[in-house]
């Protein structure tokens, strides 16, 4: 009785639809994953899985902000603030120092471009991570890092830079907000796209561009910096994109870029070694500003829309613009962050014949 119960019972079970799949096929979907964390967890379901999941050429690694240590209720509580009468010293730490400190506690791992987490930290887990992917040929990085306050109170910001051994191009789109096409629509803005006169920038509006222009290239060196020595130690990769947790800004290295920077070599100089960053060479700036933008296949609208595109001097106009187009095929490709705005403001904005041409020194 016993037997025939048990037989019963496994005809009963569903077919396992998975084990029919081809290894090609299955290899195919664990590629669609992409996600290293859950790819991990494929490896301890079943002996099929363990010997197909390091053989998955895309990966995608996230790394999440760690959490601040818990204050114990004595350290909640916080020190006491001193009277000037009874403790002059301590009064003039609490109301003056104490907080020029802690700020500069606070900005030394965003000078670095990153908020928690060490950049050596970061290679030593990459590389532990790809170990268990020998065949990872295009891999993506997610880092809890952001450009700095550029972003705030409601300012649009997003940014792509290419890079080989060096820069190649870096395109900075930034506004100060994004609404619904017809929404808030300036009095001198038409909306059928005409291009109407240069508006000059106010010197707040200039002074905040140059903040994302800086931010931007420091952000992108210090994560090239860091892509160089993973591309070394994982002789596999093709391809590699160092992103960040809120998608403003990405570094990309194509098969032809990770080839040149292979071929260069890893070896810093003195002062890249000291800045814990690549070198920005001499760039060509085009710069295009208009206070109102309209963006038909995406339904959306910029306000006090600007966009930067840089390229090193020595490439010359046409190499930069052919790279750009080239960046801008790839990012919609993949899929622009959702909502396409990036690509098709990019693209409106450089039809524009009016434009600001700026060069930046190496630093």
């Amino acid at each position: 009785m016993i037997d025939s119960h048990s037989h019963h019972q496994q005809q009963l079970l569903p077919d396992d639809y998975l084990d029919r799949l081809p290894d090609e096929l299955l290899l195919a979907i664990f590629s669609r994953v992409r996600d290293a964390a859950d790819l991990i967890r494929l490896l301890s379901l079943c002996r099929r899985y363990r010997s197909l999941v390091p053989l998955v050429p895309s990966v995608s690694l996230s790394f999440a902000a760690p959490k601040p240590p818990a204050l114990s209720p004595r350290q909640g509580k916080g020190r006491p603030s001193s009277s000037f009468a009874k403790n002059p010293l301590g009064f003039l730490y609490d109301r003056v120092f104490r907080g020029f400190v802690r700020r500069l506690v606070r900005s030394k791992p965003r000078s670095r471009g990153c908020r928690c987490l060490d950049e050596e930290d970061i290679i030593e887990e990459v590389g532990g991570r790809l170990k268990l992917f020998g065949e990872a040929r295009d891999v993506r990085v997610s880092l809890p890092c952001e450009v700095g306050a550029a972003d705030s109170d409601g300012t649009f910001l997003k940014w792509r830079a290419s890079y080989g051994s060096k820069i190649r191009s870096c395109v900075i789109l930034g506004a100060g907000e994004v609404c619904r096409m017809g929404e808030s629509l300036p009095a001198k803005a038409g909306s059928d796209g005409e291009e109407g006169p240069v508006v000059p920038l106010s010197d707040g509006e200039l002074k905040l561009r140059v903040v994302w222009i800086i931010s931007c290239l420091i952000a992108a060196s210090y994560r090239h910096h860091m892509m160089k020595k993973v591309i070394e130690s994982c002789p596999t990769i093709r391809k590699i994109v160092v992103g960040d947790e809120r998608g403003q800004g990405k570094v990309v290295m194509g098969e032809e870029e990770v080839s040149e920077a292979r071929k260069e070599g890893t070896g810093e100089g003195r002062d890249e070694e000291e800045t814990e960053r690549s070198e920005v060479p001499d760039l060509t700036m085009k710069l295009w500003h208009v206070p109102y933008l309209e963006l038909p296949r995406c339904g959306r609208a910029l306000k006090g829309a600007t966009l930067v595109v840089m390229t090193p001097v020595a490439d010359g106009e046409r190499d930069g613009d052919e790279k750009l187009e080239v960046g801008m095929e790839e990012e919609e490709e993949d899929g622009d962050g959702g909502d396409g705005v990036f690509v098709e403001a990019v693209r409106e904005l450089r039809k524009r014949n009016k434009l600001y041409l700026l060069e930046m020194n190496s630093f």
